[in-house]
């Protein structure tokens, strides 16, 4: 992680995902962090999907970086 440190992160997840545990992805942006990455963190209610709020992050994300 630490090598890819200058890489923008975005990370969402949804707090009733079924399929990968809020607490891991939770974890994961701590590690990323703890490496040096700038994380965007976007959680929202819901499950393992890609809501509304999720594609405007993605879009803002997107816009700031190209």
């Amino acid at each position: 992680m630490a090598a890819r440190m200058d890489v923008p992160v975005l990370q969402t997840h949804g707090m009733q995902d079924p399929l990968l545990g809020f607490d891991i992805a939770v974890e994961l942006r701590k590690a990323l962090e703890k490496a040096g990455s700038k994380v965007e963190w976007v959680e929202f209610r819901g499950g393992h999907e890609l809501p509304h709020t999720v594609l405007d992050a993605m879009g803002k994300f997107i816009r700031a970086w190209v």
